[in-house]
């Protein structure tokens, strides 16, 4: 008697399914990565694996890791084999569009330097903040992948229009930060070169990705009340991160203001408060409601 004779034959298909979602998965992860080699004016591998650029490679991550979250959803089981893998090729195709064209939205948001000397503070500080948009991002269009809806167009539609603004929101949200004095204005810092003002705004951007990402994700209920809990959580979302960061201002960094930590470079002080962001929005997104 053999292992197959106790198992029945539908478990063979799944088998079947499951390496064929991993397979189109691994396709979509190596021609992402092949597409960016591309448009990049440096050679990566050399950059990457010879010169052992850390900065790039914090970046490259960021995409990998992002796109992974992005498809995530688009992994579980629907008992059809055949729509399951259409659907994993279609919406693997679309989140490796959506990550491919955030890199040059970056380029112009963020900035980038040459990518080229790992030395640079300015490369350091730009790569930790790409690769944060990169992860909130691939959480934002995860959850746009996520749920049902009451026919294939309506399904289509809902995923476009609420990663979108997904998207738009995390862009908007660094615009913010870029002029409001709490942070004494975010991102003239990181385009400097300062690495705490990296890793707060790398750690707000990830923390509001997971919170759009409870925002989205789930079933289409329709279009007016779908809208209405978006914007309604990102404005929440936003403002409870600025009163998050407020607290941590006022009862555990007590040696200086949150401004401060940002102008003077104190990398400890800004580690804390992005993973507090971070916890925050965690537990956010784990709520049943």
């Amino acid at each position: 008697m053999s292992i197959s004779d106790n198992l029945p034959d539908a478990t063979w298909t799944d088998y079947g399914v499951a390496a064929g979602k991993i397979v189109i998965f691994g396709v979509l992860v190596a021609a992402l990565w092949s597409a960016v080699n591309r448009v990049t004016r440096f050679d990566d591998h050399e950059q990457l694996f010879v010169r052992h650029n850390r900065s790039y490679l914090i970046q490259r991550c960021g995409l990998l890791i992002g796109q992974g979250v992005a498809m995530w959803p688009l992994l579980g089981s629907t008992g059809r084999p055949w729509p399951e893998l259409a659907w994993v090729a279609g919406g693997g195709l679309w989140a490796a569009a959506l990550l491919g064209l955030l890199w040059p939205v970056l380029n112009r948001l963020v900035g980038h330097g040459d990518m080229t000397d790992p030395a640079d503070p300015v490369e350091q500080s730009t790569s930790l903040v790409r690769a944060g948009f990169f992860v909130a991002s691939g959480a934002v269009i995860g959850a746009g992948l996520s749920g049902s809806s009451p026919s294939v167009a309506v399904g289509i539609a809902a995923t476009v229009v609420f990663t979108l603004l997904g998207l738009v929101v995390l862009y908007a949200a660094y615009r913010l930060n870029g002029v409001l004095p709490q942070f004494d204005r975010l991102s003239r810092h990181v385009a400097r070169g300062n690495l705490a003002a990296a890793i707060i705004a790398a750690g707000f951007t990830v923390a509001l990705g997971l919170v759009l990402h409870k925002a989205i994700a789930g079933d289409f209920t329709g279009w007016g009340s779908g809208l209405a809990a978006f914007a309604m959580t990102a404005v929440l979302a936003t403002a409870g991160f600025y009163l998050v960061s407020w607290l941590m201002d006022r009862f555990i960094i007590t040696s200086a203001t949150l401004a401060e930590v940002v102008r003077t470079d104190q990398r400890l002080a800004a580690t804390a408060t992005a993973a507090l962001l971070v916890t925050v929005a965690a537990a956010v997104a784990a709520l049943p409601v």
